[in-house]
Protein backbone atom coordinates (compact mmCIF):
# COMPACT_ATOMS: atom_id res chain seq x y z
CA UNK A 1 0.00 0.00 0.00
CA UNK A 2 2.96 2.36 1.43
CA UNK A 3 4.66 1.49 -2.59
CA UNK A 4 1.10 2.23 -4.60
CA UNK A 5 0.47 5.69 -2.23
CA UNK A 6 4.38 6.71 -3.75
CA UNK A 7 3.72 5.71 -7.38
CA UNK A 8 0.83 7.78 -7.08
CA UNK A 9 2.36 10.40 -5.68
CA UNK A 10 5.68 10.63 -7.45
CA UNK A 11 3.38 10.43 -10.71
CA UNK A 12 1.39 13.43 -9.32
CA UNK A 13 4.50 15.16 -8.71
CA UNK A 14 5.87 14.49 -12.17
CA UNK A 15 2.83 16.14 -13.68
CA UNK A 16 3.40 19.70 -11.54
CA UNK A 17 6.84 19.70 -12.84
CA UNK A 18 6.01 21.43 -16.81
CA UNK A 19 3.70 23.65 -14.27
CA UNK A 20 6.10 24.40 -11.30
CA UNK A 21 9.28 24.60 -13.41
CA UNK A 22 9.63 28.34 -13.06
CA UNK A 23 9.23 28.27 -9.27
CA UNK A 24 12.45 27.11 -7.34
CA UNK A 25 11.55 27.37 -4.52
CA UNK A 26 7.42 25.63 -5.22
CA UNK A 27 9.54 22.76 -6.82
CA UNK A 28 12.16 22.51 -3.42
CA UNK A 29 8.45 22.40 -1.58
CA UNK A 30 7.60 19.49 -3.17
CA UNK A 31 10.56 17.33 -3.08
CA UNK A 32 10.47 18.41 1.02
CA UNK A 33 6.48 17.28 0.92
CA UNK A 34 8.16 13.82 -0.44
CA UNK A 35 11.00 13.09 1.50
CA UNK A 36 9.15 13.81 5.12
CA UNK A 37 9.01 11.57 7.57
CA UNK A 38 8.44 13.40 10.66
CA UNK A 39 6.70 16.15 12.38
CA UNK A 40 9.40 18.92 11.69
CA UNK A 41 10.10 17.38 8.25
CA UNK A 42 6.57 18.55 6.77
CA UNK A 43 6.57 21.82 9.08
CA UNK A 44 9.69 22.92 7.05
CA UNK A 45 7.76 21.78 3.91
CA UNK A 46 5.07 24.34 5.28
CA UNK A 47 7.77 27.13 5.34
CA UNK A 48 8.92 26.48 2.18
CA UNK A 49 5.43 26.32 0.48
CA UNK A 50 4.47 29.49 2.08
CA UNK A 51 8.11 31.34 0.87
CA UNK A 52 7.31 30.35 -2.67
CA UNK A 53 4.81 32.60 -2.78
CA UNK A 54 7.75 35.23 -3.03
CA UNK A 55 9.74 33.50 -5.56
CA UNK A 56 10.20 36.08 -8.52
CA UNK A 57 8.48 33.43 -11.03
CA UNK A 58 5.63 33.27 -8.99
CA UNK A 59 1.64 33.32 -10.76
CA UNK A 60 -0.91 33.10 -8.71
CA UNK A 61 -3.40 31.54 -11.04
CA UNK A 62 -0.53 28.77 -11.60
CA UNK A 63 0.83 28.68 -8.52
CA UNK A 64 -1.28 28.91 -5.91
CA UNK A 65 -3.58 25.70 -6.14
CA UNK A 66 -0.55 23.91 -5.86
CA UNK A 67 1.40 25.84 -2.88
CA UNK A 68 -2.14 25.77 -1.24
CA UNK A 69 -2.44 21.92 -1.83
CA UNK A 70 0.74 21.47 -0.49
CA UNK A 71 0.12 23.18 2.57
CA UNK A 72 -3.27 21.41 3.37
CA UNK A 73 -1.37 17.84 2.64
CA UNK A 74 1.33 18.72 5.18
CA UNK A 75 -1.16 19.95 7.95
CA UNK A 76 -3.15 16.65 7.54
CA UNK A 77 -0.47 14.35 8.01
CA UNK A 78 1.33 16.45 10.87
CA UNK A 79 -2.41 15.84 12.33
CA UNK A 80 -1.76 12.20 11.89
CA UNK A 81 1.45 11.67 13.11
CA UNK A 82 -0.05 13.81 16.41
CA UNK A 83 -2.68 10.89 16.80
CA UNK A 84 -2.29 8.15 19.56
CA UNK A 85 -5.50 6.87 19.93
CA UNK A 86 -8.14 6.48 16.99
CA UNK A 87 -11.33 4.26 17.14
CA UNK A 88 -13.43 3.80 14.35
CA UNK A 89 -11.69 6.80 12.80
CA UNK A 90 -12.21 8.84 15.18
CA UNK A 91 -9.98 10.71 17.63
CA UNK A 92 -12.80 11.98 19.48
CA UNK A 93 -16.40 10.70 19.48
CA UNK A 94 -17.55 7.49 17.79
CA UNK A 95 -21.99 7.76 17.53
CA UNK A 96 -23.90 4.20 17.31
CA UNK A 97 -27.94 3.40 16.75
CA UNK A 98 -29.22 0.27 17.67
CA UNK A 99 -32.63 -1.38 17.60
CA UNK A 100 -34.66 -1.73 20.51
CA UNK A 101 -34.38 -5.86 20.40
CA UNK A 102 -30.42 -5.24 21.04
CA UNK A 103 -26.97 -6.18 18.79
CA UNK A 104 -23.10 -5.84 18.83
CA UNK A 105 -21.19 -2.97 17.79
CA UNK A 106 -17.42 -3.58 17.04
CA UNK A 107 -14.78 -1.13 17.55
CA UNK A 108 -11.95 -1.00 15.36
CA UNK A 109 -8.53 0.60 17.77
CA UNK A 110 -5.20 2.39 16.15
CA UNK A 111 -3.15 3.29 19.41
CA UNK A 112 0.51 4.01 19.52
CA UNK A 113 -0.21 4.28 23.62
CA UNK A 114 -0.92 0.70 24.23
CA UNK A 115 -4.04 -0.73 24.68
CA UNK A 116 -7.04 1.04 25.81
CA UNK A 117 -9.09 0.11 28.96
CA UNK A 118 -12.91 0.62 28.73
CA UNK A 119 -14.91 2.92 31.61
CA UNK A 120 -18.18 3.51 32.06
CA UNK A 121 -19.87 0.61 30.46
CA UNK A 122 -23.80 0.48 31.54
CA UNK A 123 -25.56 -2.84 32.55
CA UNK A 124 -27.58 -2.95 29.06
CA UNK A 125 -24.14 -3.57 27.50
CA UNK A 126 -21.28 -6.37 27.95
CA UNK A 127 -17.60 -6.85 26.08
CA UNK A 128 -17.86 -9.93 23.64
CA UNK A 129 -14.01 -9.89 22.90
CA UNK A 130 -11.12 -7.63 23.38
CA UNK A 131 -8.45 -8.17 20.95
CA UNK A 132 -6.26 -4.82 21.75
CA UNK A 133 -7.55 -3.61 17.63
CA UNK A 134 -11.12 -4.83 17.87
CA UNK A 135 -13.93 -4.23 20.76
CA UNK A 136 -16.64 -5.96 20.28
CA UNK A 137 -19.89 -5.39 23.19
CA UNK A 138 -23.50 -6.35 23.07
CA UNK A 139 -26.75 -4.56 23.67
CA UNK A 140 -29.55 -6.17 25.70
CA UNK A 141 -32.89 -5.76 24.75
CA UNK A 142 -34.67 -2.44 25.26
CA UNK A 143 -38.13 -4.11 27.04
CA UNK A 144 -39.35 -0.57 27.48
CA UNK A 145 -40.99 2.32 25.00
CA UNK A 146 -38.19 4.88 26.32
CA UNK A 147 -35.16 5.20 24.36
CA UNK A 148 -32.14 4.82 26.03
CA UNK A 149 -28.55 5.57 25.82
CA UNK A 150 -25.16 6.00 27.60
CA UNK A 151 -21.41 7.40 26.82
CA UNK A 152 -18.21 5.35 27.67
CA UNK A 153 -14.67 5.70 26.90
CA UNK A 154 -11.77 3.86 25.79
CA UNK A 155 -8.78 5.49 27.18
CA UNK A 156 -5.11 4.66 27.23
CA UNK A 157 -1.82 7.09 27.31
CA UNK A 158 -3.98 10.38 28.42
CA UNK A 159 -5.66 10.09 25.40
CA UNK A 160 -9.34 8.99 24.93
CA UNK A 161 -12.15 8.68 22.65
CA UNK A 162 -15.86 8.41 23.57
CA UNK A 163 -18.19 5.87 22.50
CA UNK A 164 -22.08 6.80 22.22
CA UNK A 165 -24.32 4.43 21.88
CA UNK A 166 -28.25 5.55 21.53
CA UNK A 167 -30.61 2.39 21.71
CA UNK A 168 -34.38 2.97 20.35
CA UNK A 169 -37.47 2.17 22.45
CA UNK A 170 -39.63 -0.62 22.15
CA UNK A 171 -42.36 0.58 19.73
CA UNK A 172 -45.47 1.58 21.68
CA UNK A 173 -49.00 -0.60 21.17
CA UNK A 174 -51.28 1.14 18.83
CA UNK A 175 -54.70 0.39 20.72
CA UNK A 176 -56.34 0.18 17.94
CA UNK A 177 -59.52 -1.87 17.59
CA UNK A 178 -60.51 -4.40 14.72
CA UNK A 179 -63.70 -3.63 14.19
CA UNK A 180 -63.05 0.44 13.70
CA UNK A 181 -65.22 1.68 11.38
CA UNK A 182 -63.86 2.57 8.02
CA UNK A 183 -65.67 6.36 8.10
CA UNK A 184 -63.56 6.94 11.11
CA UNK A 185 -61.10 9.84 11.30
CA UNK A 186 -57.73 8.42 9.87
CA UNK A 187 -55.01 8.98 12.14
CA UNK A 188 -51.78 11.37 10.71
CA UNK A 189 -49.10 9.55 11.07
CA UNK A 190 -46.00 10.74 10.65
CA UNK A 191 -43.14 8.86 8.43
CA UNK A 192 -39.91 10.25 8.78
CA UNK A 193 -37.68 13.04 10.04
CA UNK A 194 -34.92 14.72 8.76
CA UNK A 195 -32.84 17.64 11.32
CA UNK A 196 -30.44 20.23 9.29
CA UNK A 197 -28.62 22.83 11.09
CA UNK A 198 -29.59 26.30 10.12
CA UNK A 199 -28.44 29.56 10.66
CA UNK A 200 -31.08 32.59 12.26
CA UNK A 201 -32.74 33.33 8.42
CA UNK A 202 -33.05 29.36 7.92
CA UNK A 203 -30.40 29.44 5.55
CA UNK A 204 -28.77 25.69 5.64
CA UNK A 205 -25.67 25.41 6.92
CA UNK A 206 -25.57 21.84 6.90
CA UNK A 207 -27.87 19.63 5.08
CA UNK A 208 -29.58 16.67 6.94
CA UNK A 209 -27.51 13.53 7.11
CA UNK A 210 -23.79 15.19 6.55
CA UNK A 211 -21.96 15.32 9.77
CA UNK A 212 -23.16 17.96 12.27
CA UNK A 213 -19.54 19.82 14.05
CA UNK A 214 -20.37 21.10 17.32
CA UNK A 215 -19.04 24.37 17.20
CA UNK A 216 -20.85 24.94 13.54
CA UNK A 217 -24.36 24.60 14.75
CA UNK A 218 -26.64 27.45 14.79
CA UNK A 219 -30.31 25.75 14.64
CA UNK A 220 -31.44 22.29 14.85
CA UNK A 221 -34.58 22.16 12.36
CA UNK A 222 -36.61 19.53 11.77
CA UNK A 223 -38.70 18.80 8.47
CA UNK A 224 -41.73 16.54 9.60
CA UNK A 225 -42.72 14.19 6.78
CA UNK A 226 -46.28 12.51 7.17
CA UNK A 227 -49.39 10.91 5.76
CA UNK A 228 -52.09 13.19 6.78
CA UNK A 229 -55.56 12.51 8.48
CA UNK A 230 -58.67 12.32 6.50
CA UNK A 231 -59.52 16.18 7.46
CA UNK A 232 -57.06 18.83 8.50
CA UNK A 233 -56.12 18.60 11.92
CA UNK A 234 -54.45 21.69 13.76
CA UNK A 235 -52.64 20.90 16.41
CA UNK A 236 -50.08 21.85 19.47
CA UNK A 237 -46.97 20.22 18.65
CA UNK A 238 -44.42 20.17 21.24
CA UNK A 239 -40.71 19.03 21.44
CA UNK A 240 -38.53 17.84 23.88
CA UNK A 241 -34.66 17.94 23.29
CA UNK A 242 -32.25 15.82 25.22
CA UNK A 243 -28.55 16.29 25.36
CA UNK A 244 -26.21 13.37 25.56
CA UNK A 245 -26.38 13.13 29.21
CA UNK A 246 -29.96 12.82 28.76
CA UNK A 247 -30.68 16.61 30.25
CA UNK A 248 -33.91 18.38 29.03
CA UNK A 249 -32.80 21.89 26.88
CA UNK A 250 -34.53 24.58 27.71
CA UNK A 251 -34.55 28.37 26.55
CA UNK A 252 -35.29 30.13 30.20
CA UNK A 253 -38.18 32.21 30.03
CA UNK A 254 -39.16 31.23 26.57
CA UNK A 255 -39.51 27.45 26.82
CA UNK A 256 -42.72 25.73 28.52
CA UNK A 257 -42.69 24.11 31.42
CA UNK A 258 -41.18 20.57 30.87
CA UNK A 259 -40.40 21.45 26.94
CA UNK A 260 -38.32 22.65 24.53
CA UNK A 261 -40.45 24.31 22.29
CA UNK A 262 -44.13 24.18 21.06
CA UNK A 263 -45.50 25.03 17.43
CA UNK A 264 -48.64 25.31 16.13
CA UNK A 265 -49.05 23.09 12.68
CA UNK A 266 -51.45 21.31 10.82
CA UNK A 267 -51.69 18.14 9.23
CA UNK A 268 -53.36 18.39 5.39
CA UNK A 269 -54.76 15.28 3.61
CA UNK A 270 -53.12 13.27 1.83
CA UNK A 271 -49.62 11.06 1.63
CA UNK A 272 -45.71 12.71 2.37
CA UNK A 273 -46.49 15.62 3.25
CA UNK A 274 -43.84 18.20 5.30
CA UNK A 275 -44.23 20.44 8.16
CA UNK A 276 -41.04 22.94 8.16
CA UNK A 277 -40.46 23.02 12.33
CA UNK A 278 -39.13 25.69 14.07
CA UNK A 279 -35.04 25.22 14.80
CA UNK A 280 -33.98 25.21 17.86
CA UNK A 281 -30.74 26.86 18.96
CA UNK A 282 -28.95 30.11 19.46
CA UNK A 283 -28.19 32.75 16.65
CA UNK A 284 -24.15 33.47 17.54
CA UNK A 285 -22.65 30.65 19.40
CA UNK A 286 -23.58 26.79 19.11
CA UNK A 287 -25.50 25.18 22.18
CA UNK A 288 -24.62 22.07 20.56
CA UNK A 289 -21.28 19.59 22.09
CA UNK A 290 -20.66 16.34 20.77
CA UNK A 291 -23.05 13.32 21.45
CA UNK A 292 -25.88 12.01 20.46
CA UNK A 293 -29.32 14.26 20.89
CA UNK A 294 -32.71 13.01 20.96
CA UNK A 295 -35.92 15.12 19.81
CA UNK A 296 -39.28 13.73 20.83
CA UNK A 297 -42.51 15.20 19.24
CA UNK A 298 -45.39 15.13 21.30
CA UNK A 299 -49.46 15.79 20.25
CA UNK A 300 -52.04 15.21 23.36
CA UNK A 301 -48.68 14.14 25.92
CA UNK A 302 -48.37 11.29 23.56
CA UNK A 303 -44.89 10.68 21.79
CA UNK A 304 -45.91 10.36 18.38
CA UNK A 305 -41.98 10.72 17.00
CA UNK A 306 -38.72 10.75 17.94
CA UNK A 307 -35.53 11.34 15.92
CA UNK A 308 -31.89 10.91 17.17
CA UNK A 309 -29.10 13.04 15.67
CA UNK A 310 -25.78 12.57 16.13
CA UNK A 311 -23.23 15.90 16.73
CA UNK A 312 -19.34 15.03 15.81
CA UNK A 313 -15.93 17.22 16.29
CA UNK A 314 -13.96 17.93 13.41
CA UNK A 315 -10.94 14.74 13.26
CA UNK A 316 -7.49 16.35 13.78
CA UNK A 317 -6.56 15.55 10.30
CA UNK A 318 -9.07 17.47 8.96
CA UNK A 319 -8.50 20.45 7.26
CA UNK A 320 -11.12 23.18 7.91
CA UNK A 321 -11.56 26.53 7.35
CA UNK A 322 -14.56 28.65 8.99
CA UNK A 323 -15.68 32.09 8.90
CA UNK A 324 -17.54 33.23 12.05
CA UNK A 325 -17.28 29.85 12.76
CA UNK A 326 -19.78 28.55 9.54
CA UNK A 327 -18.75 26.98 6.18
CA UNK A 328 -21.46 29.53 4.69
CA UNK A 329 -21.78 33.25 5.84
CA UNK A 330 -24.66 35.44 5.31
CA UNK A 331 -24.42 38.56 7.01
CA UNK A 332 -26.00 41.92 6.90
CA UNK A 333 -24.17 45.65 6.41
CA UNK A 334 -25.50 48.83 7.78
CA UNK A 335 -26.90 51.05 5.06
CA UNK A 336 -24.61 54.16 6.01
CA UNK A 337 -21.86 51.80 6.02
CA UNK A 338 -18.90 51.41 8.61
CA UNK A 339 -16.85 48.37 9.57
CA UNK A 340 -17.19 44.64 10.08
CA UNK A 341 -15.71 42.15 11.49
CA UNK A 342 -14.51 38.47 10.18
CA UNK A 343 -13.64 35.82 12.23
CA UNK A 344 -11.64 33.19 10.83
CA UNK A 345 -10.57 29.22 12.11
CA UNK A 346 -8.33 27.64 9.57
CA UNK A 347 -6.29 24.73 9.23
CA UNK A 348 -3.87 26.93 7.12
CA UNK A 349 -2.49 30.33 7.56
CA UNK A 350 -2.36 32.00 4.79
CA UNK A 351 -5.62 32.47 3.90
CA UNK A 352 -6.91 35.01 1.18
CA UNK A 353 -9.49 37.04 0.71
CA UNK A 354 -10.97 36.98 -2.95
CA UNK A 355 -13.24 38.71 -5.11
CA UNK A 356 -14.20 41.38 -3.30
CA UNK A 357 -15.83 44.46 -4.65
CA UNK A 358 -13.27 47.52 -5.35
CA UNK A 359 -15.50 50.08 -2.87
CA UNK A 360 -14.60 47.84 0.17
CA UNK A 361 -11.57 48.27 1.81
CA UNK A 362 -9.16 45.34 4.04
CA UNK A 363 -8.50 47.55 7.22
CA UNK A 364 -6.50 44.94 8.92
CA UNK A 365 -5.72 41.04 8.44
CA UNK A 366 -4.91 38.83 11.04
CA UNK A 367 -4.37 34.59 11.52
CA UNK A 368 -7.84 34.75 12.70
CA UNK A 369 -9.87 37.84 11.61
CA UNK A 370 -10.96 40.15 8.56
CA UNK A 371 -11.56 43.60 9.38
CA UNK A 372 -13.28 45.49 6.29
CA UNK A 373 -14.41 49.05 5.52
CA UNK A 374 -17.55 49.62 3.46
CA UNK A 375 -19.55 52.75 1.76
CA UNK A 376 -23.22 53.89 2.55
CA UNK A 377 -25.42 52.26 0.01
CA UNK A 378 -26.40 55.18 -1.68
CA UNK A 379 -27.74 53.31 -4.95
CA UNK A 380 -32.14 53.50 -4.55
CA UNK A 381 -32.04 49.62 -4.10
CA UNK A 382 -30.72 47.42 -1.40
CA UNK A 383 -26.79 45.95 -2.69
CA UNK A 384 -25.94 42.07 -2.59
CA UNK A 385 -22.64 40.70 -3.54
CA UNK A 386 -20.80 38.16 -2.65
CA UNK A 387 -16.93 37.19 -1.60
CA UNK A 388 -14.85 34.41 -1.13
CA UNK A 389 -11.89 33.11 1.78
CA UNK A 390 -10.36 30.32 0.30
CA UNK A 391 -7.84 28.39 2.85
CA UNK A 392 -6.73 24.88 3.14
CA UNK A 393 -7.96 24.03 0.01
CA UNK A 394 -11.19 24.59 0.85
CA UNK A 395 -13.53 28.19 0.08
CA UNK A 396 -15.89 29.99 2.27
CA UNK A 397 -18.64 32.01 0.95
CA UNK A 398 -19.69 34.65 1.96
CA UNK A 399 -22.90 36.58 1.47
CA UNK A 400 -23.89 40.46 1.76
CA UNK A 401 -26.59 42.26 1.81
CA UNK A 402 -26.86 45.81 2.55
CA UNK A 403 -30.16 47.63 2.86
CA UNK A 404 -29.89 51.35 0.63
CA UNK A 405 -29.14 54.10 2.14
CA UNK A 406 -29.80 56.55 -0.82
CA UNK A 407 -32.76 58.12 -1.65
CA UNK A 408 -35.74 57.34 -0.95
CA UNK A 409 -39.51 57.90 -1.22
CA UNK A 410 -42.84 57.20 0.19
CA UNK A 411 -46.29 57.56 -1.26
CA UNK A 412 -49.64 57.08 0.27
CA UNK A 413 -53.15 57.64 0.00
CA UNK A 414 -53.04 58.40 -3.79
CA UNK A 415 -56.35 59.64 -4.98
CA UNK A 416 -58.63 61.43 -6.95
CA UNK A 417 -61.32 64.55 -6.33
CA UNK A 418 -63.35 64.85 -9.75
CA UNK A 419 -65.27 68.02 -10.68
CA UNK A 420 -62.98 70.82 -9.24
CA UNK A 421 -62.59 73.79 -10.68
CA UNK A 422 -59.49 76.43 -10.89
CA UNK A 423 -59.15 79.65 -12.12
CA UNK A 424 -62.36 78.76 -14.79
CA UNK A 425 -61.22 75.45 -15.80
CA UNK A 426 -62.75 72.29 -14.44
CA UNK A 427 -60.71 69.39 -13.85
CA UNK A 428 -59.55 66.71 -11.14
CA UNK A 429 -57.28 67.33 -8.85
CA UNK A 430 -54.77 63.64 -7.80
CA UNK A 431 -53.87 63.88 -4.28
CA UNK A 432 -50.86 61.80 -2.58
CA UNK A 433 -49.19 62.05 0.74
CA UNK A 434 -45.68 61.94 -0.32
CA UNK A 435 -42.16 62.12 1.98
CA UNK A 436 -38.96 61.62 1.01
CA UNK A 437 -35.67 60.57 2.76
CA UNK A 438 -31.64 60.95 1.67
CA UNK A 439 -32.86 63.28 -1.56
CA UNK A 440 -31.62 66.47 -0.03
CA UNK A 441 -30.39 69.09 -2.83
CA UNK A 442 -31.92 66.35 -5.03
CA UNK A 443 -34.05 67.90 -7.98
CA UNK A 444 -37.10 65.71 -8.79
CA UNK A 445 -40.32 65.86 -9.93
CA UNK A 446 -43.79 64.41 -8.83
CA UNK A 447 -45.16 63.28 -11.92
CA UNK A 448 -48.72 61.74 -12.74
CA UNK A 449 -49.52 59.75 -16.32
CA UNK A 450 -53.13 59.34 -17.67
CA UNK A 451 -54.46 56.70 -19.86
CA UNK A 452 -56.92 54.83 -21.70
CA UNK A 453 -58.59 52.93 -19.17
CA UNK A 454 -60.48 50.30 -21.38
CA UNK A 455 -57.09 49.80 -23.28
CA UNK A 456 -54.36 50.46 -21.29
CA UNK A 457 -52.77 52.95 -23.94
CA UNK A 458 -51.29 56.38 -23.79
CA UNK A 459 -53.38 59.42 -23.62
CA UNK A 460 -51.16 61.98 -26.18
CA UNK A 461 -51.36 65.88 -25.06
CA UNK A 462 -52.62 67.53 -28.95
CA UNK A 463 -51.69 71.40 -27.74
CA UNK A 464 -48.18 70.05 -25.43
CA UNK A 465 -49.26 72.36 -22.66
CA UNK A 466 -49.86 69.20 -20.05
CA UNK A 467 -47.33 66.35 -21.43
CA UNK A 468 -44.12 64.64 -20.98
CA UNK A 469 -41.27 64.81 -23.54
CA UNK A 470 -42.83 61.19 -25.55
CA UNK A 471 -46.40 63.61 -25.86
CA UNK A 472 -48.22 61.38 -23.06
CA UNK A 473 -51.00 63.45 -21.10
CA UNK A 474 -49.19 64.80 -17.76
CA UNK A 475 -49.22 66.84 -14.98
CA UNK A 476 -46.45 67.91 -12.68
CA UNK A 477 -44.79 69.72 -9.86
CA UNK A 478 -40.57 70.18 -9.22
CA UNK A 479 -39.44 69.39 -5.78
CA UNK A 480 -35.99 70.06 -4.07
CA UNK A 481 -35.43 68.72 -1.03
CA UNK A 482 -33.76 70.87 1.57
CA UNK A 483 -33.52 68.35 4.17
CA UNK A 484 -32.94 64.72 4.72
CA UNK A 485 -36.12 64.01 5.81
CA UNK A 486 -38.51 66.24 3.80
CA UNK A 487 -42.21 65.26 4.50
CA UNK A 488 -44.59 67.31 1.88
CA UNK A 489 -47.64 66.07 3.51
CA UNK A 490 -50.45 66.62 0.91
CA UNK A 491 -49.33 67.05 -2.52
CA UNK A 492 -52.09 68.30 -4.82
CA UNK A 493 -51.52 68.19 -8.66
CA UNK A 494 -54.56 69.51 -10.86
CA UNK A 495 -55.57 68.58 -14.65
CA UNK A 496 -58.16 70.39 -16.59
CA UNK A 497 -60.75 68.11 -18.09
CA UNK A 498 -60.02 69.43 -21.50
CA UNK A 499 -55.99 68.73 -21.30
CA UNK A 500 -56.89 64.64 -21.57
CA UNK A 501 -57.90 65.84 -25.16
CA UNK A 502 -60.66 62.84 -25.47
CA UNK A 503 -62.99 63.52 -28.30
CA UNK A 504 -65.37 60.82 -28.01
CA UNK A 505 -68.68 62.03 -26.51
CA UNK A 506 -70.08 59.81 -23.56
CA UNK A 507 -68.31 58.41 -20.77
CA UNK A 508 -64.55 57.23 -21.39
CA UNK A 509 -62.92 55.13 -18.53
CA UNK A 510 -59.50 57.17 -17.86
CA UNK A 511 -56.71 55.65 -15.10
CA UNK A 512 -53.36 57.82 -14.31
CA UNK A 513 -50.08 56.34 -11.96
CA UNK A 514 -48.27 59.09 -9.97
CA UNK A 515 -44.10 58.92 -9.56
CA UNK A 516 -41.45 60.25 -7.69
CA UNK A 517 -38.46 61.09 -9.81
CA UNK A 518 -35.19 61.85 -8.88
CA UNK A 519 -32.99 64.15 -11.39
CA UNK A 520 -29.55 63.37 -9.70
CA UNK A 521 -29.99 59.05 -10.07
CA UNK A 522 -32.10 59.13 -13.17
CA UNK A 523 -34.55 56.87 -11.66
CA UNK A 524 -37.76 56.87 -9.98
CA UNK A 525 -38.04 56.22 -6.49
CA UNK A 526 -41.68 55.28 -6.22
CA UNK A 527 -44.99 54.74 -8.50
CA UNK A 528 -48.27 54.01 -7.65
CA UNK A 529 -50.81 51.80 -8.97
CA UNK A 530 -53.30 52.83 -11.14
CA UNK A 531 -56.47 54.38 -10.53
CA UNK A 532 -59.28 54.59 -12.48
CA UNK A 533 -61.97 57.89 -12.77
CA UNK A 534 -65.07 58.51 -15.69
CA UNK A 535 -64.63 61.46 -18.14
CA UNK A 536 -67.98 62.31 -19.49
CA UNK A 537 -67.98 64.83 -22.46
Amino acid sequence: MKRLTSLILTIFLCALVSVAANNKLLNKAQEQLTAAKTIEDYQSAIETFKSARFDINYSADEHEPLITNGIATCTRRIAALNRKLIVNKSTSTVNNEVDYTGGEITYRIQSTVGKPAIDGLPDWITIVSDTGNEVVVKCALNDTVIARQCAFTFSAGGHSVKAMVHQKGKPRPTNRSTGRSRTAHRERVITDVTISNVDYYNNVITEAGQPMYAHEIRYLRPVIKYDGPSAAEEVVMYTRIYDPDGILMQAPGISPDNYSQKCSVTFYPGNQQEIPYLGWGKRNVSLFRPGMYTFEFIVNDEVIKTAYVPVVEREDDETYLLVNGLSQCDVQFKGEGGEFIFYISTSDADWTVNELPDYITVVKKTDTSLTIQYPANLEIKDRQFAFYVRGAGRQVTINVDQPTNGPSAIMENVRVVENVTRNGDKGIEIHANISLRNARAHRGQIVVFFYNGTTGEKLYDIDNNFCAQDGQVSVYQVILPDKDEYDMGDVVLFLPYDQLDIRDAGETLVEFEMGIYDGRVGDFLAYSKRIQFTYRR
